[in-house]
């Protein structure tokens, strides 16, 4: 009987330990949760207090679910521990905008205590600043934000980037992708599968090529003529102040020169205004010496040039050089330029059905020197104060723009390729830029490779790039050279 009595509290004791090591013993002061020491999109850095205990601890920790019931929690174990007082951990596998559960543990040998639970919920990842949003492939951009989730990707387009280094959840160095086309890329961010546009990418364009020379020796202040077939180079003075007498038409399908001369009855000038169409006029015949003063000798002749023949029109009411002219709806506009005396004009003519009519005085100081650009409706026009002008062909009226967003010089090239004012090539520069329309976004292109000492004879558009003659001012200068610049490829 005695011994059956001494089996029989045996059970009763180990029944009661093993109660008590698997309930959740929720002791006031044992074990305490603090603050959150951290907290971001996919990482958490808990902080407990071990209060009071008189046990050796085997384990401690914290219990980390989704839901309050604690099913299928994340056991952050950090082993044995000798005493009372703090303890933390961090937990970096967490979504971001989530709730969680969380509670402080430890265990001895007999018991398993916890805290009371807690709650919070993580942030979202978000994408502050981009610092380089224009430059070249290889190049590095830092991407900073708050919360930046572990499995942060960035792509350029649809092209992958290396992020070569992470500073905590907050900032990540970028290699710059190299794409095969499109200078212009979003920058596409990527956390726990969610993609969004954080900005965009510019990259440094510009593509050069070297054409076959032309066998002339250069000639400058000349004028040119494009259609859909040919672009046709003509007048202009030689360095020695000899008239070209010459016609030099470009096919643009075989990217062939030809020759022809110029009709005796068309007195050849320098510095005419002209139109792509071939309207051209005015300009200077010959410089004459007068003491210390090189005087030009202005005509006044007026012409047509149209399926390589010329149409002789009523002669201009003024006689001016670096006149700039516009077509628009069958209505040639003349305006600005220089005197004889090479000082600013003012003057604004229209011709329309065979008759000029003087339109008043230009409200600022413009001569072809300085860029142009034709934006269908309007001109934009700019002059060596940086100031930009618009004309508008509609109500034939001028405003005053803001300032041009860079500094400009003289004699350079103009044009307006796929929205973009494209200019530079200034005298004695190999530098070209482009900004949009609202001069709101800067781009340098890629450094012309040739002489930068070589003026700019001629330049013209077709479709999306840029052709350019060019000629050094040298004595024995007996060739010009011919350019391509696609201002948006890569030159690869």
């Amino acid at each position: 009987m005695k011994q059956l009595l001494v089996v029989v509290f045996s059970i009763w004791v180990f029944a009661l330990h093993s109660c008590m090591f698997t309930e959740e013993n929720l002791q006031d002061n044992v074990v305490q949760l603090e603050d959150l020491i951290y907290l971001s999109s996919n990482k958490v850095r808990l902080l407990a207090r071990v209060v009071e205990n008189n046990e050796s601890i085997n384990d401690h920790g914290f219990y980390l679910a989704s839901d309050e019931e604690f099913n299928d929690p994340i056991i952050k174990s950090l082993g044995s521990k000798n005493t009372t007082g703090l303890y933390y951990s961090e937990i970096d596998s967490l979504s971001q905008t989530s709730d969680y559960y969380y509670k402080a543990y430890f265990s001895t040998s007999d018991n398993i205590y916890f805290s009371e639970s807690k709650t919070f919920s993580t942030f979202e990842g978000v994408i502050n600043n981009v610092s380089r949003t224009i430059g070249k492939d290889g190049e590095i951009t830092k991407i900073t934000g708050r919360n930046l989730t572990n499995d942060l990707s960035i792509k350029f387009g649809t092209t992958p980037a290396e992020i070569t280094d992470r500073f905590g959840d907050y900032e990540v160095w970028v290699k710059v992708p190299k794409v095969q086309q499109g200078y212009k890329q979003p920058i596409i961010a990527t956390m726990e599968g969610i993609s969004y546009a954080v900005d965009t990418f510019y990259y440094e364009t510009g593509k050069w090529t070297q054409l076959s020379n032309i066998n002339n020796p250069p000639f400058f202040n000349g004028i040119t003529f494009l259609n859909t077939h040919t672009a046709n180079l003509s007048m202009g003075m030689y360095k020695d102040g000899t008239p070209n007498t010459q016609m030099y038409s470009l096919d643009l399908t075989t990217f062939q020169w030809t020759q022809t001369i110029v009709p005796s009855s068309i007195i050849p000038v320098e510095g005419a205004f002209s139109t792509p169409s071939g309207y051209f006029g005015s300009g200077s015949s010959e410089q004459i010496a007068i003491g210390q003063s090189l005087v030009y000798q202005l005509e006044n002749g007026f012409y047509k040039y149209e399926n390589g023949s010329y149409t002789t029109l009523p002669s201009t009411p003024f006689v001016s050089y670096a006149s700039f002219a516009a077509e628009h709806n069958d209505i040639v506009y003349v305006l600005g330029g220089r005197d004889a005396l090479y000082q600013p004009l003012k003057l604004f003519y229209k011709f329309e059905n065979g008759v000029w009519t003087n339109m008043g005085e230009l409200p600022f100081e413009y001569d072809t020197s300085t860029p142009s650009f034709n934006l269908g409706s309007e001109i934009l026009l700019t002059n060596n104060n940086e100031e930009v002008w618009s004309f508008d062909f509609q109500t034939e009226s001028f405003i005053r723009k803001n300032d041009f967003p860079t500094k400009i010089s003289q004699e350079g090239i103009a044009q307006v390729v796929d929205n973009q004012l494209v200019y530079g090539l200034f005298i004695l520069s190999n530098l070209v830029n482009s900004t949009d329309i609202l001069g709101e976004l800067q781009l340098e292109k890629i450094t012309f490779p040739g002489d930068r000492n070589f003026k700019n004879i001629s330049h013209f558009k077709k479709n999306s790039a840029i052709y350019i003659i060019r000629g050094s001012t040298e004595d024995n200068a007996d060739e010009m050279e011919f350019w391509k610049f696609e201002p948006f490829e890569f030159n690869n």
